[in-house]
C-alpha cells in the first residue's frame, strides 16, 4: 500500500508541474496572437481543454492520495489479525479502484488533447499522425 501512496502523491506533484507548463504555453500563445490571427482559437481552446482536466486530476489525485492513506490505515487493523475486513475497508477499496481508474481516463483525455494541440500548431504532416 505505501507504493501506491508514495505513487500518488507524485502524480499530484506531475500534475501540478503539467498545470503550471500547459498555462505557460497558453501565455506564449495568447503572446503571439497579435502576430498570427489565423487558426490559433482551436490550439488555445484544445490547451483550455487539458488545463481543465488537469486541474480535475489534480483534485482526484489528491482524493485519491487521501483514500489510500485511510484505507492503508483501516486495513492494516484488521489484516494482520485476520479479522474479517470491514464494510468501511471494502468501500475505500473500491472507491479507490474506481477513482483511479478515472485518472488513467483523465490521463488519455489529456494526451490526445495536447496531441492536437502540438501537431496543429507545430503543423505536423498526416503521415506523422498530425492533422495537416
Amino acid at each position: 500500500m505505501d507504493p501506491l501512496l508514495a505513487g500518488s502523491a507524485l502524480l499530484v506533484g506531475g500534475l501540478v508541474a503539467g498545470f503550471a507548463q500547459i498555462a505557460s504555453w497558453r501565455d506564449r500563445l495568447t503572446l503571439t496572437q497579435d502576430s498570427e490571427p489565423k487558426g490559433k482559437a482551436a490550439k488555445r481552446d484544445s490547451l483550455d481543454e487539458s488545463v481543465a482536466h488537469i486541474l480535475v486530476a489534480i483534485y482526484a489525485a489528491t482524493l485519491l492520495t487521501i483514500l489510500l492513506a485511510v484505507d492503508a490505515n483501516v486495513l492494516a487493523m484488521y489484516v494482520p489479525a485476520k479479522d474479517e475486513v470491514p464494510m468501511l475497508g471494502r468501500g475505500l477499496s473500491s472507491s479507490t479502484i474506481a477513482l483511479s481508474s478515472y485518472l488513467l481516463f483523465l490521463m488519455f483525455l489529456v494526451l490526445a488533447n495536447l496531441w492536437s494541440a502540438y501537431s496543429d500548431s507545430n503543423e505536423v504532416p498526416r503521415r506523422m499522425g498530425g492533422a495537416d
